[in-house]
């Protein structure tokens, strides 16, 4: 059997094992695919691409970054929201539709990249400069039913622009109503936009489990570089 292991080839010598029902089995795992619900962060009208997440895509049981051969985008109903607790992971859930809208290319540690073959619907708005990103109010969308997109009131309280782990700044739940449907941040938010001052600064992309109302929030130009 020839495989890589890390950025490695290897050929190794597998002997099966004869069962009881005469089948001969061996000791492999394979995970070929993988689906998620996630927020796609912004589009880019001049190359038809997108970003999305704001992380990328990990094998759950190994949290290795998953090699990438294809993928594809789709629309998505969400059906109900899971609650976050001190401790408990909420998420949204739901279900994707067969309305493919575009294609995934990359799946790097800044989030997932790749072609965008539906017509968005929304207003046009800038990206911020790092320079121009600073504590205080600010905003994220996101979907939690079938309403649509809405904003909610969010503060940046620290930052970090020098960690290239997409924990760029901290960010704070303070909406009152975002904070009784999900308790916080929750599985699926990920890629969540962030405004503030009416640019795009970044995207929602990890949540403290132990107090779910914050999380932390990657730099736009770190996603759009390393694209």
């Amino acid at each position: 059997l020839s495989l890589l292991r890390g950025e490695s080839p290897l050929s190794v010598t597998l002997t099966p094992r004869v069962g009881d029902s005469g089948e001969y089995t061996i000791g492999m795992w394979v995970r070929d695919s993988t689906a998620g619900l996630g927020t796609v962060t912004y589009y880019d009208e001049r190359s038809r691409s997108f970003g999305a997440l704001g992380h990328g895509v990990n094998d759950r049981d190994t949290g290795m970054l998953l090699p990438l051969r294809s993928g594809t985008v789709a629309e998505a109903e969400i059906t109900s929201v899971t609650k976050a607790k001190p401790g408990v992971a909420g998420g949204l859930n739901g279900y994707m539709t067969d309305d493919t809208i575009g294609e995934i290319t990359v799946n790097t540690d800044f989030g997932v990249f790749g072609r965008y073959d539906a017509d968005p619907v929304g207003e046009k708005i800038a990206c911020a400069q790092q320079d121009e990103i600073h504590p205080g109010a600010a905003q994220i969308y996101c979907t939690l039913d079938d309403s649509g997109v809405h904003a909610y009131d969010v503060t940046i309280s620290k930052l970090n622009m020098d960690d290239t782990g997409g924990r760029n700044m901290v960010v704070t739940v303070t909406d009152s109503q975002l904070l009784q449907r999900t308790g916080g941040i929750v599985q699926g938010m990920s890629g969540s936009p962030i405004i503030q001052d009416h640019k795009l600064i970044g995207a929602v992309t990890h949540v403290f489990v132990n107090a779910p109302e914050t999380g932390y929030g990657i730099a736009i130009d770190h996603m759009r570089q390393n694209r």
